[in-house]
């Protein structure tokens, strides 16, 4: 079903993602995004790097003894067989479904907890389009964005081609910023999840995409406002379809967040609908978007 509000009219794909352009949206095309840098920026004091994968560890010792006995009168025979076998799987990460708490919560058990910790920034931008259709930054983003809605502001997205409220089919990417907090301070994470709640409104029937998700730049809102942060290294690909008021999750390897580190990171698509979620200035705070983050110690 197509979006109101939003449309594509490209057809190309991202090499990147798994989303499919299935239908042609109003508007004229844009340029597609910049291509992938191969390696992450690092900043020893505000930057991220970058590490995939989790462990898991199976040990099954199988063991075996037979002993054999034997006496002349009367001759009998003994035969004993006792077999062990045990396995184990250690796995040190929680599942990104349990992600339930409300943001800023925690909750801790045997020595282990989990906090919801709030985004730094989470913005939008619109890339510059044809003549007389400049980039816009994070507030224009939003409240351009929001406003298809009637809504101040309170939502971003990632967009092929935004149309509607003046948005002239121009590009739309998503941005995401955490800062290590102090309460991480020698922790070790077991557990990094980005969570956010799909946009909710009379018009908005979901998106037939969630949107592709990458480490970036680093970038602060001065610096969005300037010019995008480009995408570098595919995290996720588009995880198919949301629906309004869906809590969609992004679990990370943990070990990609060094301390002391901000994680930066964005969303782009190719769909011919927005990717809608809540930001920081929703009214309900528990639509925020946040970091689910488990530790021990």
């Amino acid at each position: 079903m197509e979006n109101p509000g939003f449309g594509l009219t490209l057809t190309d794909s991202d090499p990147t993602t798994t989303s499919d352009a299935t239908s042609a949206g109003p508007g004229t095309s844009t340029s597609a995004g910049p291509t992938s840098d191969p390696t992450v920026m690092t900043d020893a004091s505000s930057d991220s790097s970058d590490a995939t994968g989790s462990t898991s560890t199976t040990d099954d010792p199988g063991t075996s003894s037979t002993s054999d006995a034997t006496t002349d009168d009367p001759p009998t025979t003994t035969d004993t067989t006792s077999t062990t076998d045990e396995s184990t799987t250690a796995d040190p990460t929680v599942e990104p479904t349990d992600v339930t708490s409300d943001t800023g919560e925690s909750s801790t058990t045997g020595g282990i907890t989990q906090v919801d910790l709030p985004l730094t920034i989470s913005a939008c931008v619109m890339l510059e389009g044809g003549p007389g259709e400049p980039y816009l930054g994070p507030d224009a983003c939003e409240e351009l964005a929001s406003g298809i809605f009637g809504l101040p502001d309170g939502m971003i997205l990632t967009d092929k081609a935004v149309t509607g409220n003046g948005g002239a089919n121009r590009e739309a990417w998503l941005y995401i910023r955490l800062d290590w907090p102090e309460e991480l301070e020698g922790k070790q994470l077991l557990n990094l999840t980005l969570a956010m709640t799909v946009f909710e409104a009379q018009n908005y029937p979901g998106s037939d995409a969630s949107g592709a998700l990458y480490t970036t730049s680093q970038f602060d809102k001065n610096t969005l406002t300037m010019a995008p942060s480009n995408p570098l290294v595919l995290l996720h690909p588009d995880q198919g379809a949301i629906m309004p008021g869906q809590l969609r999750t992004w679990p990370l390897d943990p070990q990609m967040w060094e301390p002391g580190t901000s994680l930066y990171l964005m969303m782009r698509t190719n769909s011919q609908t927005g990717s809608c979620y809540w930001s920081n200035e929703a009214s309900d705070p528990n639509k925020h978007p946040y970091f689910a983050v488990t530790y021990d110690g």
